[in-house]
C-alpha cells in the first residue's frame, strides 16, 4: 500500500469518526429534549398525552439515529454495500 493511498484512508476514516460524532450529539440533543418534554407532559396538570406521544416519537428517533450511528452498524452497512 502506498504511503499516498495510506494517507488518504486515514483522512476518510477521520471524516467518518467526526460524521459519526455530530451525528451521535444530534441524538443526544434529540434525546434531551424528549426526555425534557416527556417529563414536562407527565407533570402537567392537563395529563398531557398528546406531548407525552410527541416525545415518545422524539425518543425513538433519537434512539435509531444513535443505533444508526454505532461504529458497528456502520461497518455492517459499508460490508452490505461492497457484496452489491
Amino acid at each position: 500500500m502506498t504511503s499516498k493511498r495510506l494517507h488518504e484512508q486515514l483522512a476518510e476514516q477521520a471524516q467518518l469518526e467526526t460524521m459519526q460524532m455530530i451525528e451521535q450529539e444530534t441524538a443526544r440533543q434529540l434525546l434531551s429534549e424528549a426526555s425534557q418534554k416527556l417529563s414536562e407532559a407527565v407533570q402537567g396538570t392537563a395529563n398531557n398525552v398528546q406531548g407525552a406521544k410527541f416525545a415518545q416519537a422524539m425518543l425513538s428517533a433519537g434512539n435509531e439515529n444513535l443505533n444508526a450511528s454505532r461504529p458497528t452498524k456502520q461497518l455492517d452497512d459499508i460490508g452490505k454495500q461492497k457484496k452489491n
